[in-house]
């Protein structure tokens, strides 16, 4: 009983530390964060996506989307390791499915290699995210972004390509070199030219 109560009372001490954390960035900030993605073009064959996300809405999207978002939370912050891994691995294959660059040839290219954070720390964001639930309503009821990698390679060179991302991701502002663009349900995909970009060692 007195382990439990520790154990408890650890968990409510890291989120509510977590809570005034959050509070001040976005106090500083301003704003609340919006999905991001940087693409970073690591040779001629080969970009690399980092992504900015609020992780748990888009997980709701891609794994229960029909479920209440505190009921999502609840379920999947418990759920046995087995069934969490898997439930990972239908999200990042969805991800995968419908995010993809269309080439000058017309060949579909799809995003591989998904990283999401840790399923240790991606249970600790669903607890912090339903804390945050329980607090009125204001720009502080945010948690900082999760990073989330992925990459594509062709055979040949891309020098030009046209970009979509998967749904759960919409509204994304997307960051190439100098060009920004926003993709969003009515706007889902956008034409990307690699021909001026710098490769990055």
């Amino acid at each position: 009983m007195t382990l439990l109560y520790r154990t408890d009372l650890k968990l409510k001490t890291f989120l509510v530390s977590l809570f005034f954390g959050v509070y001040s960035l976005q106090t500083l900030a301003g704003e609340v964060h919006f999905n991001q993605v940087e693409v970073k073009r690591e040779n001629k064959e080969k970009i690399i996506f980092v992504f900015s996300l609020n992780l748990t809405q888009a997980l709701h999207q891609l794994l229960a989307p029909q479920s209440p978002f505190a009921e999502f939370l609840t379920k999947y912050a418990e759920l046995p390791e087995l069934d969490f891994q898997n439930a990972l691995k239908s999200a990042t294959s969805q991800l995968s499915g419908s995010s993809f660059f269309v080439l000058s040839s017309g060949a579909k290219v799809i995003f591989k290699n998904w990283q999401l954070p840790s399923n240790n720390a991606l249970r600790e964001l669903f607890k912090a995210n339903l804390f945050l639930l329980q607090l009125p309503p204001g720009p502080q009821s945010h948690l900082p972004p999760a990073v989330v990698q992925a990459e594509m390679q062709t055979k040949t060179a891309i020098n030009r390509a046209q970009l979509q991302l998967h749904k759960a991701l919409h509204p994304i502002f997307v960051k190439v070199q100098q060009d920004q663009f926003w993709l969003t349900h009515q706007i889902p995909m956008a034409v990307v030219n690699f021909e001026l970009t710098e490769i990055v060692h």
